[in-house]
């Protein structure tokens, strides 16, 4: 990509797993007795899931391991060549957590950007606490998309979704 002038940008998605990741198959196979348990928020015995999805377990960005773990991606991913990571629900993850990515993957990629995936409510507390460079702010994509591309919102209110977004 970068010998054609492009730059990579990878998905980082660290509020939750996915069906393939060894920790999360690893709990599905032994369930709490798995060493992979403590990687994940619990409901007794049941893993806590991302929405209403019931195969997107949610990390717990709280212990030590899960944190490790992410910090060392970051890293491994700059020394790479990524030139940026878009951090995954990103209003999910803790914003000390976030900070850390961003300050390890840009030791790594002095000229990297961070790009945090939040919803309109979210946008400004993710900037001003530093935990990114940019957001892909889906207030704007869904008043986009209703307007232009489905014609199910007419101009008036577009334009009052869009300042109500830029208010945040």
């Amino acid at each position: 990509a970068h010998d054609l002038g492009m730059r990579v940008l990878l998905d980082f998605t660290c509020s939750h797993a996915g069906r393939g990741f060894p920790p999360y198959e690893d709990v599905r196979a032994n369930g709490r007795r798995s060493r992979f348990a403590p990687w994940f928020r619990w409901n007794g015995d049941a893993l806590v899931h991302y929405g209403t999805r019931t195969d997107a377990p949610l990390f717990d960005t709280g212990a030590e391991e899960v944190r490790a773990y992410f910090l060392d991606l970051a890293r491994r991913w700059a020394e790479a060549g990524v030139d940026g990571l878009r951090l995954d629900a990103a209003d999910q993850v803790p914003f000390d957590l976030a900070r850390q990515i961003r300050r390890v993957f840009r030791e790594g990629r002095a000229d990297g950007v961070v790009l945090g995936e939040i919803v309109s409510e979210h946008t400004h507390r993710f900037l001003d606490e530093e935990a990114g460079d940019a957001v892909t702010e889906m207030g704007f994509h869904g008043a986009i998309t209703a307007f232009l591309a489905e014609g199910t919102l007419r101009a008036e209110a577009f334009a009052e979704r869009i300042a109500a977004v830029d208010r945040g």
